[in-house]
């Protein structure tokens, strides 16, 4: 038996056309009820795929040395920038965000890929890495990434696990200092993947 659809009249349609996603030509799609009467539904970031409004910025970057840093540099424009940070390491690294950095020069720009490879939409917010700056900023969260020191270096890696929300017009640097040790040279990796809302 297929799904049933709610129709106008129902005492569900409230419900149901708030809930609901719109298609290419901005109506209600239906809703779905499964063959055991649940409502169907998709996470909010798996919305924002299908709507092809989510994007993955990624950079990797060779020959750091042993207590040098490198830095990435998120800046929403116009919208939210709704994100999730993931930053990998060949060896042990202190990882640093700052908001409100002075910047002299934003970098390289990272070209991000839409995770909804049918609808391809720009993105308003710009992500690089190599930036000049002046000064940091205020200090925000510090983490470690795990692993090995000096002969014994094993890479590592972490990935935020809820959004952090970054507020239009303002720009969020994150930084990676390498704690591998001695005259280890390492490579480092900055993902960004963001949703935006107005």
């Amino acid at each position: 038996m297929g799904s049933p659809i709610i129709q106008p009249g129902d005492p569900d349609w409230v419900i149901s056309t708030m809930m609901a996603g719109r298609d290419s030509e901005g109506n209600f799609r239906n809703t779905r009820i499964d063959d055991d009467g649940d409502l169907v539904g998709i996470t909010r970031p798996h919305m924002e795929v299908h709507q092809g409004n989510y994007w993955t910025a990624a950079v990797r970057l060779d020959a750091v040395a042993n207590d040098a840093s490198v830095y990435l540099l998120i800046e929403p424009a116009t919208k939210e920038a709704h994100t999730i940070l993931s930053l990998q390491a060949g060896a042990a690294c202190w990882a640093d965000l700052f908001l409100a950095p002075t910047i002299t020069g934003v970098g390289t720009e990272i070209t991000p890929m839409s995770h909804n490879r049918v609808i391809d939409v720009a993105p308003v917010t710009k992500i690089y890495h190599t930036p000049t700056i002046g000064a940091v900023g205020t200090p925000g969260p510090t983490f470690l990434i795990t692993g090995g020191e000096k002969t014994t270096a094993v890479g590592g890696g972490l990935r935020s696990g809820d959004e952090m929300i970054f507020a239009p017009g303002t720009k969020t640097l994150m930084r990676i200092t390498s704690k591998a040790g001695a005259a280890v040279v390492i490579s480092v990796g900055f993902s960004v993947e963001w949703y935006e809302e107005d």
